[in-house]
């Protein structure tokens, strides 16, 4: 398969990682904006993200619509469907998983213990940054 066709979905906890930090999260997003493969996002996530950047992070408006500036033209925002409970010790992760699902992804990437527990779901593979980053070398 080529890079070019390969489909995508980031975890909430990559984009936090890129924005807080430069690494692998970020590296890997940069490949997302160079066009190594097609990433996907959902409202929710673009949701989260934006609680989380606040909240935890403490980023300031300014930062936050800047990093969005950057991330939103690089994704393709799909709108998934509820499904039955995937993760039950963190149902917030279900949403993750519908985007997957909705996006016919191939990859879900995740820092999440949760997450990566499952390895895959449904023919989609969730994986590590670490491993994603050797799979798209």
């Amino acid at each position: 398969m080529a890079n070019t066709t390969l489909k995508v979905v980031f975890d909430t906890n990559i984009y936090i990682a890129a924005f807080l930090r430069p690494g692998m999260s970020e590296e890997l997003l940069n490949r997302a904006l160079r066009g190594d493969f097609r990433l996907y996002t959902s409202p929710f996530i673009l949701e989260e993200l934006t609680c989380k950047l606040r909240d935890k992070a403490k980023a300031k408006p300014k930062e936050i619509k800047t990093f969005f500036e950057i991330v939103k033209p690089t994704v393709l925002i799909v709108n998934p469907k509820a499904i039955s409970p995937v993760v039950r010790d963190d149902p917030d992760d279900d949403h993750i998983i519908a985007c997957a699902q909705a996006a016919e992804a191939h990859l879900l990437i995740t820092l999440d213990r949760h997450l990566l527990r499952l390895k895959q779901w449904k023919g989609i593979s969730i994986l590590h940054p670490k491993t994603f980053s050797w799979v798209v070398e």
